[in-house]
């Protein structure tokens, strides 16, 4: 009899296992939810001012399984990117399916349960991000999230070893930001031209209108048109037939 009862409440367990709704959660929002498996409904938001903020809220990590419209992580000293161990799937269809951005000392990625990662234009998206310059294990570590999310089917032989890193970094996109200091130091040499511009112009305006007030008083005096010599210490754009 009670072994019955066992057995009929095991199967009961299974049942509302599997009847159970996932747990969604928004991707601006779910750093204040709980039991989050499936992020959705926007980007997952993973920007923290350091890696400690991150450790106290590990926990809420380790039950996302799915991100469906990609993660954004910008963690100023981020070394290593290992946070998401249970996820399985990653994707985005109106952008990068995984963007990192603003690292300076970003050394390697991980993805222990990852089999899709799928992302428009490109799976990964490095912005202002130094990992594909400094890492000594990009490739290594690029590789292996290779393996594990396409088909066997796709995966090239040894001897093609170049040809699929070749392939998969058509899936990479390193975009480096516009330094603000080279914003501003475009913006004075444009003001410094423009500066000049006006003055040499100002002075060509100046110098042609001289020249016409002189012939207006040679005119009336009745003395032929000025000769150049009266202009040695007008500026050159000011000199008859310059203008």
């Amino acid at each position: 009899m009670f072994a019955s009862k066992a057995i009929k409440f095991a199967i009961f367990l299974q049942i509302v296992q599997v009847v159970r709704a996932e747990v969604v959660c928004n991707g601006d929002d779910w750093k204040n939810q709980k039991d989050c498996e499936i992020i959705k409904h926007g980007v997952m938001d993973f920007k923290f001012k350091s890696i400690k903020d991150v450790e106290d809220i590990k926990h809420k990590l380790q039950t996302i399984k799915e991100i469906r419209n990609g993660i954004h992580v910008d963690i100023p000293d981020l070394v290593t990117f290992d946070y998401l161990p249970n996820v399985n799937t990653i994707k985005n269809e109106d952008g990068p399916a995984i963007k990192f951005s603003n690292h300076q000392n970003f050394q390697s990625i991980k993805f222990k349960s990852l089999t899709t990662l799928s992302g428009k234009p490109s799976d990964f998206l490095f912005e202002n991000d130094k990992f594909m310059k400094i890492s000594s294990k990009r490739s290594e570590d690029l590789l292996e999230i290779y393996f594990q999310t396409q088909p066997v089917s796709q995966h090239q032989t040894c001897s093609d070893n170049f040809k699929f890193v070749d392939v998969f970094y058509h899936d990479i996109i390193v975009k480096a930001e516009f330094p603000q200091y080279y914003f501003y130091i475009v913006l004075f040499l444009t003001i410094i031209f423009a500066l000049s511009f006006l003055i040499m112009g100002y002075k060509a305006f100046q110098a042609r209108r001289l020249w016409k007030e002189a012939l207006k008083k040679q005119d009336g005096a009745g003395i032929g048109a000025p000769n150049e010599e009266h202009f040695d210490n007008v500026s050159p754009m000011g000199k008859p037939g310059m203008v």
